[in-house]
Parts: C-alpha cells; structure tokens; sequence
C-alpha cells in the first residue's frame, strides 16, 4: 500500500531539501558537495515512489541539465527512462536507456546504473508487451545482481515470461532457479504453485502428491485458494473436468484475503458452466467474479456483459420456478397447504438453532485457543474474564475468522443482507439471546397464531404470495408468461442458443396458446427453425401466424420483404414532423406548436417517446403564453401522467418541483433545448479534467461529529500529503448541509488519487458515512454552479457519469 509509506517518503524529502538548503556549495558552475546532487535524486526517487510521475521526472530532468559533467546525471537519466515505461512512452524510454548503456561500458557510471539498467530496459520491454526482448536484459540483471532475493525475484519474472509464451518446460526451470536462491517463504510457495501450472503431460502422480503435501503444510492456511486453482489446472490439462470444478468451487470458497484469486478461479468456473449450458451456475460464479475482478482486466467490459445477460436470463428462470411453486400451493387443499408451511418453518427452526449452536461453539473454541496462548498471564487477579468486545486479541482472532466466512465486507449497515430495509425490520424482532431462543422455541404456535407477513416464523409470511383468487391467479400466470417469453428472446439473441431459444418459445404457447406474446412468439419459431434448417416446423409457424394474426406486424413482414423499410419511412416523417414543430417553438410560434401536438397524438398513436416530446414542447408553450404558473404546472404534470416511462418526464418533474418553490430560473428556450433527438437531459456542469479540483464531502450540519471529523481530515492531509499544503474549508449550502472542501488540486486525476486514500483510510471513511456519507470531487468552476444552484442531486449524476472512477 503506497500510502502507508507516505510520511516516510515526505520525511526523506524534508531531509534531503534540509541538505540542500544548508550544504550547497554551488560556484564556478559546479556543486563541491557531492550529497547535494544525490539529495535532489532522493526527492526525485520519493516522488517516484509516492507514484508522483510528473514531479519525480521534473526533478530527474534538473539533475540532467543542473549536472551535465557528473556521474549523477546518468542515474537520473535511467530513473527518466522508467517514468516514460511507466507512462506508455516506450520509444523515448528504449533511446534514453540506449544512451545511458554506451556510458556503462566506458565505465563513467555509477555501479546503482550498471546494476539496474538492465532491469529497466526488461522493465520497458514488458510494460510494452515485447517478452521476447525482455529475456536477455533479465539474465544480463542476474548476471550483474548478486543478493539472492533480488536474483530469485528476476528467475521468477523469466519463469512468469516463459509461461505467458507457452514455454513450460523453460518456464518450470526458471521457477526451480528461484527455490535455489533461498527466496522468501511466499515467493518459495508461488513458485511450486508455477511449476504445477507448467505440467505439461504425462505422470501427473508426482505433482498431485507436491500439491496435496502443501495442502496439508500448516503454513500454506492462507494460501490454499492457489494451490486448489493449481490442482484445477492440471485437472483440466488431463480433460478432468468435473474434477477441476470440485477443485475450483474449493478454492473460491478458502479464498479470503486474495480477492484476485477468488477472481480468477470463479472466472474460470464460471467459464465452464457456461461451456456446459449450466447458466444458472455460471451466472453465480460471474456475479462473484464481478465483484472482485480488477477493472483493468482484459474484456472486462465484455464479461461484464456477459454476467449481466445470465443475470436477466435467471431472474426470468426464477420467476417461473417461484410462480410454479406457489401455484402448486394453491392447488393444495388448506390442511395440507398448512401442513406444507409448517415443515419450512420447522425447518428454519432447527436450521436457525443449529447456526446457533455452532456459533456459541466457536466463540467457546476462539476463547479456550485464546487462553491457551496467553498462558497464566491472562486469569487475573479477580477470577473475572475479560468481557469479548474489550479483549483486544479475541476482537482479532474473531476478525480472521469473520473474514474466512464472509471475505472481505464494505463496512455499512446489513453487510449480510442483499435487502438492507429487511435486514432493518429483522432488527427490531429480537435482542436479547434468551428472548430469541424463546421465539424458536415457540414457533410452531405462531403458526396459527396472530398474523405476521414479515415474520418467517408464521404462516401468513408463506401464504401472502401464493394466488388464492382469480385475480392473484391471473397475474402469477402473466408474470410467467412474459418470463418463458424473456426467456426465448435472451437463448435466442444474446446467447445464440437455438435449441433453448426454442424450448422456451414451445413452453410458452403449451401453456399459453392464445397469450400476449403468441404472434410473436411464432415469427421467432418461424425464424429459429428456418436458421436450423428444420424447413416443415418453419413452414408451420408461418401458416399458423398468417392464419390466426393476419394483421399483426410479424405477419405483414412475412408476407412483405419491405415492410420494415415502410415502417422506417413513417418514423422519418414522424421525426421531422417533430423537428418542423420545435422549429416553430423557437421561433416564438407557439399557437401552430399546440396545434401540431393535437394533429400528431391523432396520426401517431402509440409512438409514445415521440409524443411525449410533442406534450413537453405544448407545455413549454403554455409557459410562455400563459403567465399563471398553474396552467404551466398542470401542462407539465399531463407530461409526467401520460408518458410515465418516456425520457422527458424527469425534466418535467423537476421544473414542477422549481416551479413549485419559487425558483428564479427561466424556463424558456435554454430546457426547450433538452428535447434533442435521444431526449437527453442537459446539465449545468461542464467537465474539465485539467481545472483545479477539490474533494468534497456534503455534511448533515446538524450532527454532532462534524468538528470531529474536519479535525480527522485535516490529520489525514497532515500524515499523507504534508507537502502538499492542502487546506479544509466549510460552507453551509442550507440550513442542513454543510460543505466541507479539501484542495486545491491540480487536476482531476491528483483530486482522485486524494479521493482513493480517504477510502482506504477506514475510520475516516467510516465517520464520514456517519455524517451523511455523500463526499465527490469537484472542478473549481462546478464548485461554484453547485453552490449557487443548490442542485445536489444533479451533481450526483454528474460525478457518476463523468467520474466513474469514483462510483
């Protein structure tokens, strides 16, 4: 964690300009103390480790031009060159490096630059993704370094190489070279796990036998998630694959601190349900990927996608298993419906007393294994123990063991729980133990007792979803009906399964022949069959639609090629119909712009995006002609009541809302300018990543912590940027919130950087969550359009779209 190192790196830059300013010698266009030049390459180095490019490469820069004659100049050269690795600049970085090799030769550098040139060179060339030329400059580092832990480190890095070029053989040799330079233990155990991964064929009994002993190796505890994924692996070099998921869903599960482990190995189970058309399980192990993938990953976005089209695929599965088993309740007779709920809730009983049991167990475990390590020393003089919640080492082996069940959690209200507003009302059940193993034990005689729908202990909680009237019915059926119709359309256009497509398309007109979704449900047979080539089922399809939906659109396709051309021709003239009326609104001829709304709720019924436009500029024209603020409100308000899904009803809703409170703003052709072609909202902010920024947390002014929490922050900017001479400033916005700002910064991406370290600073982070939890970064310029707008939630959109880094 670079930040954890930032008041030892701003401490060695204070040293160093101390050194500077008390002991140059600078005369005769030559410094005479030579520490002068190498504090300055100090600062450049500090800067480059608190990972701050752009000042570390000035200060390299000086040291060239202040230092022309000196050896020094050459190591600020080589740190140069690593910066423009580091920054994509790869061809200035290989001819920096190339000038500064010439020199080594010659013997005019320091022997730091005769070590470490070559592992710069290997370091551009890989940032670069050119492996080949890396190689030689790795074992030319080796040849040159001779501590073993850097030579371990550099075997690992060609091993790494060889790996990624499918060079196992070579790649599992360099890995043997590491656990010959007494590396440290992790390095040691990675590199075992490599050598595994380079198996290649063969007896596979030698490598289980390595893997299955490091299992067992105490010392490996945490480390089990890899060796389960290094086992998977050769499971699946030997076509093992059921095996290989075993071993996979093992290593997701003992993963809890490496959340790029758990990645990768729920990445590849996932990878593999999908190959098996298992899409319910590999929706899962997507959706954990998601969680812990770094977003640098390559095709992020696109298994991102990938998670999200299996999510809408599932949602629509259960929609169908869940209204199937409530329907199948329904159909029961009352006594065995009742007999039904009361072996769930029987159930949960026991599942939550066993749970119980087993958590008191553990406490009991934890506090024996903790007296036990504390000796005598922990029984004080009064025979009393130390209450759990102020023992600080039980607090700690508690954390190890919360973290390997539940992994790493964000610290917020109902971690657990994906509905954190039940997870709410479960709070207010019960908290004192005895009271709650009361309520267990009383649970059957809740079953006919008083109604509890949010109480999964009674009966009413089971019942109040399963359709006991028609009404009920008829919707449980609707909701199924339209899911198998999702379901048809997602196997068919988004995982190109045909047979599923199919299935779920025949499933639906079984149960529902004359449904919503029939015409259509039978142009996509028709298609799905005809792409298969099964010509008699498509020919069936296509009678069938003619037949029983002549009128229907997918009918007039099938019997017109050119249908669809005619349809876009009437879009087009809808469209600039639209276009010729907003011209008319800005051109103040608002009387033809009422009347063009009429005429196009009469010619285009059903474009409903369309005439929503149509309805925003009528009420835009109300505005205009009409000085009574209520004829506008209520023009506006036709806007949010007939058109409820179109793009346009936020904006009206929120001139409403101005309206309403009086506000000052004009409401003429600056929001008629909103109704583009895509019904974007326009904004009041302008993006300028390279305008002065400043961090901002929106504050409740009328808690208590705030003074605490100014005092935390300025600490913060104290210990990690006390270079920076960064400055907390606070401003009411109303009578409630307050701004509390930090800055200034030079840029966006120096503002996001700050942002980053208040989120890794968890008590900081957590106090401001307590204090209204809102906190962004913001331009300058925006700083002052928020203050006089008031227009927090408008910025919250803003900062979500533009700085995404920061969601």
């Amino acid at each position: 964690d670079v930040q954890a190192s930032y008041p030892k790196l701003d401490r060695a830059i204070l040293k160093a300009s101390l050194v500077i300013h008390k002991h140059s010698m600078f005369f005769g266009k030559k410094e005479h103390v030579k520490w002068v030049y190498y504090s300055y390459l100090m600062i450049g180095q500090a800067r480059f480790y608190k990972h701050e490019y752009g000042i570390a490469k000035q200060v390299f820069q000086y040291i060239v031009s202040k230092y022309p004659k000196e050896a020094v100049k050459y190591d600020a050269k080589m740190w140069i060159a690593l910066i423009e690795g580091i920054q994509g600049d790869y061809d200035d970085a290989i001819s920096n490096l190339d000038g500064i090799k010439n020199r080594v030769s010659q013997g005019l550098t320091s022997k730091e630059v005769y070590r470490m040139i070559p592992m710069v060179y290997a370091d551009v060339y890989i940032k670069s993704k050119n492996y080949e030329a890396a190689i030689p400059y790795l074992k030319l580092a080796i040849d040159r370094n001779h501590k073993k832990a850097t030579r371990a480190r550099l075997f690992f890095i060609l091993g790494q190489l060889q790996q990624k070029r499918d060079k196992l053989k070579g790649a599992s040799k360099f890995y043997a070279e590491v656990l010959k330079n007494n590396p440290s233990y992790e390095m040691d155990f990675n590199a075992r796990i490599k050598m595994a991964e380079c198996y290649t064929g063969g007896d596979s009994k030698e490598v289980y036998k390595q893997l299955d002993k490091m299992l067992k190796d105490v010392k490996n505890k945490e480390y089990l998630d890899q060796i389960y994924y290094a086992i998977a692996q050769i499971d699946l070099k030997q076509k093992h694959v059921k095996d290989a998921i075993e071993h996979l869903k093992k290593s997701v599960e003992t993963s809890t601190s490496n959340n790029k482990q758990k990645a990768f190995s729920a990445l590849q189970l996932a990878g593999l349900y999908f190959d098996k058309k298992e899409y319910t399980y590999a929706q899962a192990y997507y959706d954990s990927t998601m969680m812990f993938l770094p977003k640098d990953y390559p095709d992020y976005n696109k298994l991102n996608e990938r998670k999200n089209i299996l999510t809408e695929l599932v949602t629509n599965l259960l929609i169908v298993q869940t209204e199937d088993s409530l329907q199948e309740m329904a159909a029961m007779s009352e006594y065995e419906r009742n007999k039904y709920i009361d072996n769930v809730i029987d159930e949960l009983i026991y599942q939550e007393k066993k749970a119980k049991k087993a958590e008191l167990e553990r406490q009991e475990n934890l506090q024996f294994m903790e007296s036990n390590r504390q000796g005598p020393r922990s029984v004080t003089n009064t025979g009393k123990t130390k209450w759990y919640f102020y023992n600080t080492a039980s607090l700690s082996a508690g954390r190890i063991e919360f973290v390997k069940k539940w992994g790493n959690r964000k610290l917020e209200d109902d971690w657990r729980r994906k509905d954190k507003q039940s997870g709410m009302d479960d709070m207010a059940l019960n908290t004192d133990d005895e009271e709650q193993d009361s309520d267990l034990e009383e649970g059957s005689s809740k079953k006919g007792g008083k109604s509890d729908v949010n109480d999964k202990h009674s009966r009413e909680y089971y019942l109040k979803n399963v359709p006991l009237t028609q009404a009920m019915m008829d919707s449980s059926n609707a909701r199924i009906e339209e899911a198998l119709f999702n379901m048809g359309i997602i196997y068919k256009e988004k995982l190109h399964n045909l047979d599923e497509a199919a299935n779920s398309f025949e499933k639906l007109l079984d149960r529902f022949p004359k449904g919503n979704f029939t015409p259509e449900t039978y142009y996509h047979l028709y298609q799905l069959y005809n792409v298969q080539g099964i010509r008699s089922e498509a020919n069936r399809y296509k009678k069938l639609l003619i037949k029983e939906y002549p009128e229907s659109d997918y009918a007039k396709i099938l019997n017109d090629p050119n249908y669809f051309e005619k349809l876009a021709k009437e879009a087009n003239r809808a469209k600039d119909f639209y276009k010729e009326t907003y011209e008319l609104y800005l051109a103040g001829n608002y009387k033809n712009v009422k009347l063009n709304n009429t005429l196009a709720k009469k010619y285009y019924e059903g474009e409903n995006e369309l005439l929503a436009k149509f309805e925003m500029l009528n009420a835009l024209s109300v505005g205009k002609t009409n000085k009574d603020t209520a004829a506008f409100i209520a023009a506006l308000t036709v806007v949010v009541n007939d058109y409820p899904k179109s793009e346009v009803k936020t904006v009206a809703e929120e001139m409403i809302a101005q309206l309403k409170a009086n506000s000052s703003r004009q409401y003429g052709e600056s929001t008629a300018n909103n109704q583009t072609d895509d019904g974007g909202k326009k904004t009041i902010y302008v993006y300028d990543p390279d305008d002065v920024h400043l961090f901002m947390i929106l504050a409740d002014q009328r808690n208590l912590k705030i003074r605490e929490l100014t005092k935390r922050v300025s600490n913060h900017n104290r210990k990690y940027f006390g270079l920076e001479k960064l400055q907390v400033k606070t401003l009411p916005i109303n009578e409630n919130i307050l701004l509390i700002s930090v800055g200034n910064f030079d840029n966006k991406e120096k503002s996001l950087k700050y942002f980053k370290t208040i989120r890794r600073n968890t008590v900081l982070y957590g106090m401001i969550k307590r204090v209204g939890g809102n906190y962004f970064v913001i331009s300058k310029s925006n700083y002052r359009r928020l203050y006089q707008s008031k227009d927090l939630t408008g910025y919250r959109e803003f900062f979500d779209k533009y700085y995404p880094e920061g969601k």
